[in-house]
């Protein structure tokens, strides 16, 4: 049934309640999730999701390059349907919009040898070539999850970034990690990661 325009949204406690067994959303959603189990079986986007997660480095590193990948055609067709969905084309939108926000940064930042950190970075590869685009800058980049940036070194050395873009496994939300940067950063990355935290926090004390 669609939701009356004057209808409250639900708030994040109703989200993470279980929908009771009788409700048709619960056996939609199953059926989704089932149908979801078995692409893995033969779609490599799929199969990365639910092996590292699917907010981790590996799968983002499958979003943004957008190639469907799959054993034989159907596999190809179930992972082409993955990256079609709205929330994979977002963020390859949000990539671009990412690394066209920090050109600019940079280029405004008033110094020839800017540094910009991200402290949530992820392969982050939206730094990785504004980085690129600008000679004298250097990154800054941390994460908590090691898988997150298995990948990043190599992609900067591909970039041509040796030495211009240091990794290292790190929480974002520890100040001490801000307090330990050899020096004061001109431009700091944030892709939502804070606002998130701050929803979460703001709705579980409601």
């Amino acid at each position: 049934m669609p939701t009356r325009p004057d209808a409250p949204l639900p708030t994040f406690a109703d989200l993470q309640r279980e929908l009771p067994l009788t409700s048709p959303t619960a056996w939609r959603f199953a059926a989704q999730r089932a149908a979801s189990r078995v692409g893995a079986l033969v779609s490599a986007g799929l199969r990365t999701g639910y092996r590292h997660r699917f907010d981790s480095g590996p799968f983002m590193d499958h979003v943004y390059a957008n190639r469907p990948r799959g054993r034989g055609a159907v596999g190809r067709a179930v992972d082409r349907r993955l990256l079609r969905r709205r929330t994979c084309v977002a963020f390859r939108d949000i990539r671009v919009l990412a690394e066209r926000a920090i050109g600019d940064a940079l280029a405004a930042a008033g110094t020839s040898e800017p540094v910009v950190a991200d402290l949530a970075a992820g392969p982050a590869p939206y730094l990785l070539h504004a980085i690129a685009g600008h000679p004298g800058a250097r990154a800054v980049m941390r994460d908590v999850d090691p898988e997150a940036i298995d990948g990043a070194p190599a992609a900067a050395r591909t970039l041509g970034l040796d030495g211009r873009a240091p990794f290292a496994r790190a929480d974002a939300f520890d100040r001490e990690t801000l307090r330990a940067l050899d020096r004061r950063p001109d431009v700091v990355v944030e892709l939502g990661l804070y606002g998130i935290y701050r929803v979460v926090r703001l709705e579980r004390a409601a």
